[in-house]
């Protein structure tokens, strides 16, 4: 049930419930200013991540010095043994950890933002 009587401009006047969704459609699309770019979201995740890439990188190289001075292993060895070890477990959990995270968001968005 459409109502008529658009005033001046001779158009059909919208309903009350066509201005609810409209208003509605205005009130939850996202601006573009706050949208987000790719790059903008990357630069947040690497900015994120750097404090814990960086304390993974001070605990690689005292393993690397524990084991340079325990078993007499170079460092360089140590280093490589240890990429290895990081592939190998990602390589492992990358199944069970796409399920996870797909299961449980939040605990991603908390790691990024």
């Amino acid at each position: 049930a459409e109502r008529r009587g658009g005033g001046a401009t001779g158009k059909p006047s919208e309903s009350a419930e066509q201005a609810t969704l409209r208003r509605a459609e205005l009130m939850f699309r996202p601006s573009l200013a706050r949208t987000l770019k790719p790059a903008t979201l990357f630069l947040l995740a690497a900015g994120a991540a750097l404090p814990m890439i960086a304390t993974i990188l001070r605990r690689a190289a005292l393993i690397a010095r524990v084991a340079r001075r325990t078993v007499g292993l170079p460092e360089v060895v140590a280093y490589l043994v240890m990429a290895v070890v990081v592939g190998w477990a990602i390589c492992v959990a990358h199944r069970d950890l796409r399920d996870f995270m797909s299961m449980r968001p939040q605990i991603v968005s908390t790691a990024v933002l």
